[in-house]
């Protein structure tokens, strides 16, 4: 096994053990207060600013993606591979950073254009990472602290559009 495969796993599997144990903190937090933000943000993110934490966890998701290329769609291997890709996208939401989720569609947005141009593109392939994608929308919008985060940034950018055509 080539020493960068090695690397990479490592640090997907780092990353997959940090989100395990940010949901196990988040929930013993939630038992506790009954607050549901317990869940998100800087209550999710144990060690890192949740910013940081997204930024590590697409890189992984990156990484990811871009194996299932060289992996055979039917294989039990794509299917280990597709669960990674959704615990490491659910650790994006709950880190509810608004960086993370435009990170998030500019890597869904290139893997998509990549594997477009792949002449080893199966429809199989194309249902994982459209899978990975609807995957992230649906629960997006069951975040209540992640839709306020991204609408407050939008409203934020529009006011400042607003304010520069006034002045």
């Amino acid at each position: 096994m080539p020493r960068r495969r090695i690397i990479f796993g490592a640090f997907t599997l780092g990353l997959l053990l940090a989100v395990g144990v940010s949901f196990a903190d988040s929930f013993i937090k939630y038992t506790e207060s009954g607050v549901l933000e317990d869940f998100f943000t800087s209550e999710f993110s144990l060690v890192h600013h949740p910013s940081y934490f997204a930024l590590f966890l697409n890189m992984s998701l990156a990484m990811v993606l871009m194996s299932i290329l060289d992996t055979d769609p039917k294989s039990p291997k794509t299917f280990q591979k597709l669960i990674f890709a959704s615990i490491l996208t659910l650790g994006i939401i709950f880190s509810a950073s608004m960086m993370g989720f435009v990170q998030f569609a500019f890597l869904i947005g290139f893997v998509l254009v990549y594997w477009a141009f792949q002449k080893s593109l199966s429809r199989s392939r194309f249902m994982l990472i459209s899978s990975t994608a609807l995957f992230f929308v649906a629960l997006f919008f069951a975040n209540p602290t992640a839709k306020k985060r991204i609408f407050y940034a939008v409203q934020l950018a529009s006011n400042e559009k607003v304010a520069a055509t006034q002045s």
